[in-house]
């Protein structure tokens, strides 16, 4: 993963990290074909045309933003769509957290290597 460089004028608010194995999202995709869909909102789809890679990289994606926002899914009103994974590692918020978290930059970055997916994401907030 790339070195990442904090923008100006702000301070890390969270870390947030995510690990999944290759096989474990086969299985579920095996047994849930229509697991990518629930997961992600009309935009990713277009970006993200369904795969197991794609699978990977949004799932461990939005747990890794989950997690950097110190909220989880669910217990904040936030949902797994309101955390949109766009190309570059870009991230897009809505709902509940856009309202949140508006002021806030990120940086997600994803790898799959040796059987496992992982994310990563710096989220900074203005000082």
């Amino acid at each position: 993963m790339e070195k990442i460089y904090p923008p100006l004028n702000s301070k890390l608010a969270g870390i947030g990290i995510d690990c999944c194995a290759v096989d474990r999202m086969q299985s579920l995709l095996n047994r849930r074909p229509m697991f990518f869909q629930s997961l992600t909102t009309l935009t990713e789809q277009a970006i993200h045309p369904p795969s197991l890679t794609r699978a990977l990289i949004l799932w461990t994606g939005k747990e890794a933003i989950s997690k950097a926002l110190k909220t989880g899914v669910w217990q904040a009103h936030i949902e797994w769509k309101d955390l949109q994974v766009l190309m570059d590692g870009q991230i897009q918020l809505g709902g509940y957290a856009k309202e949140k978290f508006a002021n806030d930059h990120f940086e997600l970055a994803t790898e799959i290597k040796d059987g496992y997916a992982f994310s990563r994401v710096f989220r900074w907030t203005p000082l």
